[in-house]
């Protein structure tokens, strides 16, 4: 099959993942790839610009393909950063266009804390959070050490630099950190690490 073959059949079975991450975009996600998988078992590709939003329905999208095996391929087209980051390790080939940037960061949670509430609720409130943040922490901790092959150190680090100083991670880096397989300038032509 010629390259240009290969292209339009990729671009047949796109998908995209652009603002908040949301349940509704997941679900609306996971369908996709459901009906492209039934199709043919050709690659999906799904394009992201995203910094991210929902964390859980972002984590579920992350199990889901890798429970199904589906054969997704992701590309970072713009920014890809927070959750948004879970979809995209997902892909079985990760891309990423020369303008994009990847971004990480600590899991934020909110508590819901009521007028009247008893402050041994409140106390017991915060502690119940803290311990469900530290677990999924470890979680996407874990994940981007499954996808990249980088130490909890290494990741622990750009996590930090991400929270404190907003750091993004270039394409560049991001090869050279596992993120993406790819640089690519379009479908049939890339740097790969």
């Amino acid at each position: 099959m010629s390259e240009t073959n290969a292209a339009d059949r990729i671009i047949k079975r796109v998908a995209f993942l652009e603002g908040d991450v949301t349940k509704d975009k997941m679900n609306q996600l996971r369908t996709a790839c459901i009906n492209f998988s039934q199709q043919s078992e050709d690659p999906i590709l799904l394009v992201i610009d995203s910094m991210g939003g929902a964390l859980d329905p972002a984590l579920a999208f992350y199990d889901f393909i890798r429970l199904f095996d589906i054969n997704l391929h992701t590309v970072a087209a713009g920014r890809c950063g927070s959750s948004a980051i879970l979809p995209f390790l997902s892909g079985k080939k990760r891309m990423m266009t020369r303008h994009s940037w990847l971004w990480v960061h600590n899991v934020r949670r909110d508590i819901q804390v009521f007028v009247g509430d008893d402050i041994n609720h409140i106390k017991r409130k915060i502690e119940i959070d803290l311990e469900e943040t530290m677990i999924v922490t470890q979680r996407v901790i874990s994940t981007i050490q499954e996808r990249t092959n980088q130490t909890c150190e290494v990741i622990q680090k750009l996590i930090n630099e991400g929270q404190e100083f907003n750091a993004y991670i270039s394409p560049e880096k991001s090869l050279q950190l596992g993120f993406v397989n790819e640089i690519v300038d379009s479908l049939t032509s890339s740097k790969q690490g």
